[in-house]
């Protein structure tokens, strides 16, 4: 393996890393089911390197890499579309005992070569189902997509590169080239994907809890509104139709300073909104 190669390889691991330790830093803050997708998805990834640098596997990396594709894809499409765990986890078994299947019947070769294809097939569903729900996809991202964008311009880019560098052998076989410029471009081509998807990953974070924010803000205050309204519509029909005698004066006062206080605790609410 040639030192640019291995070089390359630890590069994509400390990204991988990276990755691992911000969807840790999410799920510690937000404690939500899909950092747990995006920390195994990471995982994976590393341990798919690792496979390589270490082991010389192309069957763990391509496992690996075709378990990363389908938990990173999960946690993405959550952001739009319900998905239950069980669901996640019965494909996963599924693809687990298919690939582990076809090593122990069929050989490595062919194990690792439909783990290339499920990687593929997941990569295409990532892709395609945020744009057969475009309009609420870019409804709940906001700005982000510029970076969904990104990762999809260099992958479809990437794809048939890669294709035709490892035209001749297998995909396993890039780690063993000796052409620094194929090197150059095969690996700059995952760095690439892995730098924008984490960029992708932190962006849309961000823009989808400013929308949940500005969402819940406009639905307390238009809740709020409401009952504030109701609440001075009943205080002028007691004012306008009871005897002043009727009603506890000092009582009646301190109700109206808090709906003034709740009046004003609105107002500032909308102006959260408009910021």
């Amino acid at each position: 393996m040639e030192p640019l190669v291995i070089a390359y390889i630890i590069v994509g691991s400390v990204l991988r890393i990276v990755g691992i330790f911000v969807s840790i830093d999410f799920f510690i803050r937000k404690k939500e089911i899909k950092f747990i997708y995006f920390i195994i998805a990471w995982n994976c990834y590393f341990l798919a390197e690792i496979a390589v640098l270490f082991f010389l596997s192309s069957f763990l990396n391509t496992f690996f890499g075709s378990l990363g594709m389908i938990f990173n894809t999960a946690g993405l499409l959550t952001y739009y579309i319900e998905i239950k765990v069980k669901s996640i986890m019965e494909i996963i078994g599924i693809v687990i005992t298919i690939i582990f299947c076809l090593f122990y019947f069929l050989g490595e070769e062919i194990a690792s070569n439909v783990g290339v294809i499920i990687f593929l097939i997941t990569f295409v569903i990532l892709i395609m189902t945020p744009l057969l729900r475009y309009s609420n996809f870019k409804k709940q991202i906001g700005k982000s997509i510029v970076w969904y964008y990104g990762f999809i311009i260099n992958s479809l880019v990437f794809l048939p590169i890669s294709f035709i560098i490892t035209a001749n052998g297998s995909i396993f076989d890039v780690y063993y080239l000796k052409n620094e410029i194929f090197i150059n471009i095969y690996f700059c081509g995952i760095i690439n994907s892995q730098l924008l998807m984490l960029i992708f990953l932190i962006h849309i974070e961000y823009n989808h809890s400013s929308y949940l924010n500005s969402k819940l803000i406009d639905n307390y205050s238009h809740d709020l509104g409401n009952i504030l309204q109701s609440i001075q519509l009943s205080f002028e029909f007691f004012s306008q139709n009871l005897p002043s005698g009727e009603y506890d004066s000092e009582v009646f006062t301190l109700a109206t300073q808090k709906f003034k206080d709740a009046t004003d605790l609105l107002k500032k609410i909308r102006k959260l909104e408009t910021n």
